[in-house]
């Protein structure tokens, strides 16, 4: 009986240190973030191209109200990010003209957060 004891206390400590051992890991935290643009005569038929962090995304509406924040539609782009600030570039053209975009070039993304820029009609 004693020998059970002795190996049920020993299955026990290896089988305690063995979990106790294992490496939490955090999920990776992430958020998003929208770009739009208002409604500019100029920017009627434009192809909107959004660049942040390697990735790009089109909208081909600018809009009179800004979409809400992490839906998808045709006048905005939304990107999945990890939490940081990014800097990025959106460019519109109309089948003949380039714009730019010249408003501030930066967003900051936080967990499980929506953050929106919008370009108005004195950024182009």
């Amino acid at each position: 009986m004693k020998r059970l004891f002795i190996l049920f206390a020993s299955l026990c400590i290896v089988t305690g240190l063995m979990f106790s051992c294992k490496k939490k890991t955090d999920a990776a935290k992430t958020g998003s973030a929208t770009f739009s643009s208002a409604s500019n005569p100029s920017l009627t038929y434009c192809t909107f191209t959004v660049t942040v962090n390697g990735q790009t995304g089109t909208f081909t509406q600018a809009s009179n109200q800004a979409p809400a924040c992490g839906t998808v539609s045709s006048d905005c782009a939304v990107f999945s990010l990890p939490v940081g600030t990014y800097t990025f570039t959106i460019t519109g053209y109309d089948g003949s003209h380039n714009y730019s975009y010249h408003g501030p070039n930066s967003v900051t993304v936080t967990d499980n957060g929506c953050s929106s820029v919008r370009a108005t009609y004195n950024d182009w």
